[in-house]
């Protein structure tokens, strides 16, 4: 069986490309488990054989891994104490990266090894449609941009779920601006505390983007934002400040990323309906074209409106 093809394995969403993965170790005698836990350390799954525990990292990639990937990695795989970290992706490793990683208990598989490794067992991936019918939430977004856009209103929508890389969401926050035309694109961690987050909620002015990232590692910094999101009129008071300041959140654009939705169910129940009402629109991170956002977010904001 000749080997499939390299886009086919690119185009798959990233939990479809970790159960590829995981069948392919599965093939090879281990035992693989999907962790679901992307975005939290880079281990996409655990590897099971005998005495053996190995960690995956899982990467659809058109084009090269860097060193600065492999070293994440590593520090990972010195962390869980792992046997070996196998790196694998649907692209290539920079000759660099290689030169890195000779010596470490890394293995790095690239697109034509899994591919090679696919066709040895018999493998095959179901090319992804080349055009898939927008799904209703996609049409509401992109209504939205557009009115955002044109100035009809301001952008409130949430990303659920883990990017494909780290600095995924930083880039679909840039290709939101972009079609926005807004002046700046401000990024609060979700990982900061209340009153850094008090802080970062001042730091913006009229019309730019603001992108909350990783909303939920912190319990207070996210408390306190969904309290100004829902109610934009609720006053806070910065570090720096003697008084309260009432945000000018009516007049940004906000886009919140939530990594890992189920640290929401952290939140009391009063809190997580005012995120509800806060983000009416709130989209899987698998509906991303995360290896073309730029283009994924301009096709989204130029379709003409589906019906539901």
């Amino acid at each position: 069986m000749s080997p499939p093809n390299l886009e086919d394995l690119q185009n798959l969403s990233p939990n479809a490309f970790e159960q590829l993965v995981k069948k392919v170790f599965d093939g090879l005698g281990y035992e693989a488990t999907v962790t679901g836990r992307s975005g939290d350390g880079g281990v996409d799954l655990v590897l099971e054989k005998g005495d053996e525990r190995s960690i995956v990292q899982a990467k659809r990639y058109k084009g090269q891994v860097g060193q600065s990937v492999l070293r994440e990695f590593y520090g990972t795989v010195v962390h869980e104490k792992a046997q070996r970290g196998y790196l694998v992706t649907t692209g290539a490793f920079s000759l660099p990266a290689q030169a890195w990683a000779q010596g470490k208990n890394l293995v790095l598989v690239d697109g034509a090894d899994l591919g090679e490794g696919m066709s040895t067992l018999g493998m095959e991936v179901e090319a992804a449609p080349s055009s898939p019918t927008a799904p209703a939430e996609l049409s509401r977004l992109g209504e939205a941009l557009r009115n955002a856009r044109d100035h009809k209103a301001y952008l409130r929508v949430a990303f659920l779920g883990a990017p494909l890389d780290l600095d995924g969401y930083e880039r679909l926050g840039d290709a939101v601006k972009d079609v926005l035309q807004a002046k700046r694109h401000v990024i609060l961690r979700g990982n900061a505390t209340r009153e850094e987050t008090a802080d970062g909620l001042l730091a913006f002015a009229r019309d730019d983007l603001v992108v909350v990232d990783g909303l939920g590692e912190d319990l207070g910094g996210a408390s306190l934002f969904i309290e100004v999101a829902h109610q934009p009129d609720t006053a806070v008071r910065p570090i720096w400040a003697e008084t309260s300041h009432t945000t000018r959140i009516r007049e940004v654009h906000l886009l919140c990323t939530v990594w890992e939705p189920k640290k929401l169910d952290r939140l009391p129940l009063r809190e997580r309906m005012k995120f509800k009402e806060a983000f009416p629109l709130q989209i899987g991170a698998e509906s991303i074209d995360w290896l073309d956002v730029d283009g994924w977010v301009r096709a989204v904001a130029e379709q003409s409106n589906q019906p539901d």
